[in-house]
């Protein structure tokens, strides 16, 4: 339930505290003083968007609470969890609206997005207005209300996403097919890249061993130079490294009985002596091989040329043109598979189609059942507003696309008829103001029974109606109470009488500025209030005797 809600520099709001209870609160006040401002608030703290001609003028910001008791509201309780932001039975949603622009929102003290707390306010809350007369007019308005009504809104949701589904496999396949002439051309062009690629038979390694060689081939007096000048250093002369080293060994043994220390410098220097010896067997060996084939330097430099003149042509390094060709042989495939996968595809939109025909007749069969309840319903009530001879059919027509459409196999329509005999017609051809103002309270009544939500709004649902009608409709509301918090903006003294709690909202003007005002009222002055309601401004004993009348019998019906 909505337990508090609180209102700061909002329109002509200056500070404002409602603390609202279980039952039906009605909200009343002379025409212009400012009823739905109030409500206008709790749509904003619940995710309307907002406005900076919203702030209350002089002010920085507006500052809007609305706080829950999610106790009995297992849908919120749940979402609160799985988004991280519970807190015991409380929700407290807050919004702040900047007087330069923008606005700020958030859940539990937490900030969060606005669609974060629009998702939230659906679990929590719905909102009836006198907007809705109009919107009835339209029938997309009309499935909604059927799917709501037959509690078909999940099912719903999953024929949307069953035809997306089969609509992006279509898409897929279309493309596939339109594109054949350019897949045949690309196919042509890649197996001649291929099979250039393949006909140069470059193996993995060959150009770093190509290249290695024609460094040894290109530098061979170099090499061969380098060698015999390291072998004179170490062993070929009257100086070398080794006759230095067996030189500086036998020194060290000559002094190792004085000084045995030296034993260890001994031992290093053997096995650097058999180190350079393994150097020097090296070193000849290199020696006497024969680098020198001119022929094979000249093969050698044409393939890497051949090489270096096909990584050009596909903008690579050599050493990467075996990757070159793998990469193209990967792109190949799919495309010669092609026809294979067009196969595939087809496969899986006969499955597509087959899940999403499934689910939308089900659809049509819960949509079948609802419309019959939703028309016996809503019929007897308005017979209860005085439109006996008012009929309404829901009429499901059948879509004839090939491809179906993502609301299902049909389009909803609210026909009415006014009178027997004449045929059913669109609202918007058969229906007056005041009519339809009582066909919509009509639904909405209905629709209400059954959501889940445990907050209804009504705001000046009752416009174009009034007498017995409006106590019927006062009655109405007041039944919904029985499982439901209802809250409703009223300027019908019949349906203000049935509220458990009311409270008058007046506007004041103060220091200059005008500023609204709400106050729940005792039954004193609930009488007060209904009689001015009744008769105007001037109260009179018989307007008084009356409202007081009205009270009584209000609250001779079952309390809730």
């Amino acid at each position: 339930m909505l337990s508090q809600l609180s209102i700061q520099n909002f329109a002509i709001i200056d500070d404002l505290t409602i603390a609202l209870d279980n039952g039906m609160s009605v909200i009343t006040g002379e025409t212009g003083a400012g009823k739905s401002i109030a409500v206008d608030a709790l749509g904003l703290a619940l995710g309307d968007r907002a406005e900076s001609s919203m702030v209350k003028h002089g002010t920085k910001r507006s500052d809007i609470t609305a706080v829950f008791n999610v106790a009995k509201n297992p849908l919120a309780q749940s979402w609160l969890q799985s988004n991280e932001l519970d807190e015991e039975n409380d929700c407290i949603l807050r919004r702040t609206i900047s007087a330069e622009g923008g606005s700020k929102a958030y859940i539990n003290g937490r900030p969060v997005t606005l669609q974060q707390i629009k998702s939230l306010g659906e679990r929590l809350i719905d909102i009836h207005s006198q907007h809705q007369h109009q919107s009835l007019l339209r029938t997309e308005t009309h499935r909604v209300l059927l799917d709501s009504y037959g509690q078909c809104s999940e099912l719903s949701q999953s024929v949307k996403l069953a035809h997306r589904q089969w609509m992006s496999l279509e898409e897929q396949l279309q493309k596939i097919q339109s594109a054949a002439r350019e897949r045949n051309s690309r196919i042509e062009f890649l197996q001649f890249q291929i099979n250039e690629l393949q006909q140069l038979g470059l193996q993995d390694t060959e150009w770093q061993k190509l290249d290695n060689e024609q460094k040894q081939l290109a530098n061979v007096e170099k090499i061969q130079l380098n060698l015999h000048q390291c072998l004179d250093i170490l062993f070929q002369n009257d100086t070398t490294v080794g006759s230095q080293l067996e030189s500086v060994k036998q020194s060290l043994m000559d002094i190792s009985d004085f000084l045995p220390e030296v034993g260890n410098s001994i031992e290093l220097i053997n096995a650097a002596l058999i180190n350079v010896e393994e150097v020097v067997n090296e070193l000849r060996h290199l020696s006497k091989e024969d680098n020198n084939d001119p022929q094979r330097l000249v093969n050698i430099e044409s393939r890497i040329s051949e090489l270096l003149d096909m990584a050009r042509k596909y903008h690579c390094k050599p050493q990467e043109l075996p990757t070159m060709l793998q990469t193209l042989q990967q792109e190949l495939e799919p495309l010669i598979n092609a026809d294979e996968s067009v196969e595939v595809l087809k496969k899986a939109i006969d499955k597509a189609q087959v899940d999403y025909q499934n689910a939308a007749n089900t659809l049509s069969a819960k949509r079948q059942k609802a419309a019959k309840k939703l028309k016996k319903s809503c019929d007897e009530i308005l017979a209860s507003l005085g439109m006996k001879n008012c009929q309404l059919q829901v009429e499901l027509l059948p879509i004839t696309a090939a491809h179906g459409s993502q609301n299902g196999n049909e389009k909803i329509n609210f026909l009415v008829r006014t009178n027997p005999g004449n045929p059913f017609k669109p609202l918007a051809k058969v229906a007056s103001g005041g009519e339809l103002s009582r066909i919509s309270l009509s639904i909405q009544v209905v629709t209400a029974k059954l959501n889940s939500f445990p907050v209804l709004v009504f705001d000046e649902v009752d416009v174009g109606i009034g007498g017995g009608t409006a106590e019927v409709v006062g009655k109405l509301l007041r039944q919904l109470s029985a499982d439901k918090q209802i809250l409703c903006i009223t300027h019908q003294a019949q349906v203000a009488a049935q509220g458990q709690h009311h409270w008058t909202v007046e506007k004041q003007a103060v220091k200059n500025q005008t500023i609204t005002t709400m106050k729940k009222l005792n039954v004193q002055e609930r009488e007060i209030e209904i009689a001015r309601m009744i008769g105007g401004i001037k109260l009179t004993a018989a307007t008084q005797k009356h409202a007081k009348e009205m009270l009584k019998n209000a609250t001779m019906l079952l309390t809730p």
